[in-house]
């Protein structure tokens, strides 16, 4: 599982060296309203993802659940007809998406909140909306082929395949940006990432994968109900994803301003990032899971919740630390001074929060899809981003911007991640007060010696500056390597670092 996770996370951080690169520079170029309008819009579009209706997702487990079984028939009658959905699907995103024009014309463009935007600047987002909207309703199939790598556990090729188009993204928008600057132009650079990367994959899915095929010959509708009905619970998830994530920015502007939405975005830059690593995780574990649970491995399956949790603890915690104590002093070396106040404080909320809930989403949710009839959580999810919504309007409309939708984010998710664990204790037949011990316990200890090195850096020493910054990282995270490898981790039933190395160094 190492090497499949480490894959993912390559890609994971080749994505956040590119946003690192691309969004002072769109910030720049665009300025803060049309790069705030371009946020908006990716927004406003996203809804339209929900059409999957969790039908990749599902087809993940079941197309697992077929590979483990040897039979390549039914494997190439669910890709079959998980593509043939997902086109389906597409083609009312493109209608879905048009119908949507006016709200986003009459709700956002002409608001009052808008007025300040310059009117080149306007204009470019009708189209720039009209072509991102088309291109999320085409990625609902243009993205379909990453289930069969999934299910295949070739993570490796998948990878390079999206890292490479990571790369073409990252020098046409670069070269735009520098050229002519504009959000139109920029949508049509995604369009094209798309398209690229989906003829990849379905060239190196004849090459890799023998008898597999890709396309539509092999559509059988009495798998259409199987896929669809899983695949409900995995859309109710997505639709919690949106609601708690994406439409913040969709808040922001309605009540407060584009420039707003800037602010917002680079305070929570960080962390949908950091979201996306901790997936990593998820997507190895949840087919890994389904075929354990194939085995009968139940035993093993707990040991894969505590071990993998615990991971993703100690991947997230030097983040989230960092970010915490010395997120705003970044953000205005990063991107300007002037962000180091409005942007910094909606970090500070935020790190705290995703440090409890990233964990726990990334290895006790794929179990229970993988496992079982994730339904119950799911609609809990689906609650918690409800409340998320309603809490940040509230807060907003009582006079507390930013970090009233940062709170709205905050805590919920903190909730929910709490039920999680409550319900896949409860699944596997262990205990929350265990898991929590052995997840936590040290955990906790150890972060104290970090978090109060970081604390030093800002108060006593006042770091300031990349250097600084870059000077205060590598010394916190030796510290922190220390700490977790000789004391967090030390005679861990599953996980001991020191030994491993010293097997390692023995080979």
């Amino acid at each position: 599982m190492f090497k499949h996770i480490a894959s993912n996370w390559s890609r994971n951080l080749f994505q956040i060296l590119v946003m690192l690169v691309l969004s002072p520079l769109m910030e720049q170029e665009l300025g803060r309203d049309g790069y705030g309008i371009w946020f908006a819009i990716i927004a406003a579009t996203g809804f339209l993802e929900l059409l999957a209706m969790g039908v990749p997702m599902a087809s993940v487990r079941h197309i697992s659940e077929a590979v483990a079984a040897g039979d390549t028939e039914r494997t190439n009658r669910m890709i079959a007809t998980g593509f043939g959905i997902t086109i389906l699907l597409g083609l009312v995103g493109a209608v879905l998406g048009a119908a949507l024009f006016l709200p986003f014309e009459r709700g956002l463009i002409e608001n009052e909140a808008w007025r300040g935007a310059r009117p080149e600047v306007l204009e470019a987002a009708r189209i720039a909306y009209l072509v991102t909207a088309f291109r999320v309703a085409a990625a609902l199939a243009l993205r379909f082929p990453t289930a069969v790598f999934d299910s295949k556990q070739d993570f490796v090729t998948k990878n390079l395949i999206q890292i490479s188009g990571l790369v073409f993204r990252a020098v046409a928008v670069a070269a735009v940006l520098l050229i002519d600057p504009s959000i139109v132009w920029i949508a049509w650079i995604f369009v094209v990432e798309a398209v690229a990367v989906f003829l990849a994959f379905r060239f190196f899915i004849h090459r890799r994968f023998e008898g597999l095929r890709f396309g539509l010959r092999d559509f059988d509708r009495s798998l259409v109900h199987e896929l669809v009905g899983f695949g409900l619970f995995a859309a109710i998830l997505n639709v919690g994803t949106m609601i708690a994530y994406n439409i913040d920015a969709l808040v922001i502007g309605r009540w407060i301003g584009p420039e707003a939405i800037t602010d917002f975005d680079f305070g929570n830059k960080f962390f949908m990032p950091l979201a996306a690593i901790m997936y990593g995780i998820g997507t190895v574990v949840m087919p890994a899971s389904t075929k354990l649970r194939g085995e009968g491995g139940t035993a093993v399956l707990e040991a894969v919740f505590l071990k993998w949790s615990k991971v993703s603890l100690s991947v997230v915690m030097p983040i989230c630390l960092f970010l915490t104590v010395l997120g705003p002093r970044f953000l205005a070396a990063w991107v300007g001074p002037q962000y180091e106040q409005s942007a910094g404080i909606v970090t500070r909320i935020l790190a705290p929060s995703f440090l409890i809930a990233l964990p726990v989403r990334a290895v006790a949710l794929p179990i229970l899809l993988g496992t079982s009839n994730p339904g119950r959580p799911a609609l809990v999810y689906l609650g918690m981003a409800f409340a998320n919504l309603g809490l940040s309007i509230g807060l907003v409309k009582a006079g507390y911007g930013l970090v009233g939708v940062a709170l709205g984010t905050a805590i919920p998710q903190v909730l929910f991640a709490a039920y999680l664990v409550i319900v896949t204790c409860l699944h596997l037949n262990t205990s929350a007060a265990r898991w929590t011990a052995h997840v936590f316990g040290r955990a906790l200890a150890g972060a104290l010696p970090c978090a109060a090195l970081l604390l030093w850096f800002e108060h006593g020493l006042d770091v300031s500056g990349f250097p600084q910054l870059i000077g205060a990282g590598l010394a916190f995270m030796a510290l922190f390597a220390v700490v977790w490898a000789f004391f967090v981790y030390r005679n861990d039933p599953h996980l001991d670092l020191v030994e491993e190395v010293r097997i390692r160094i023995r080979r």
